[in-house]
């Protein structure tokens, strides 16, 4: 999947807001990730994405703090998507891809 520039533009403003304190960012990411056809294998692989880019551009102090914020950002996107569905995911259970 090719990320188009207003989402990427979005994207650095939500990173830096929440990795710098910058208060750029003001939208509300749960409500425009929770129509999206998503499953945990998606999270898995954005995290994996996320934290090689982020060992290959920062520091390692740096990587692991973005790292730390992406897989907290990731949980807290799949449990509210699963909700969302009306699925409450139990404790170690994975968000369930969506039927077409």
């Amino acid at each position: 999947m090719r990320i188009g520039g207003r989402h990427l533009a979005k994207m650095k403003r939500f990173w830096s807001s929440l990795a710098l304190m910058t208060g750029d960012y003001h939208g509300r990411p749960m409500q425009a990730h929770l129509p999206l056809p998503v499953s945990g294998a998606d999270f898995d692989r954005w995290l994996s994405l996320f934290r090689e880019t982020a060992t290959d551009l920062c520091t390692p102090a740096g990587a692991a703090l973005l790292i730390d914020k992406a897989e907290r950002v990731a949980s807290s996107l799949e449990l509210g998507i699963a909700a969302g569905r009306g699925h409450m995911l139990r404790r170690g259970e994975r968000l369930p891809a969506t039927e077409a």
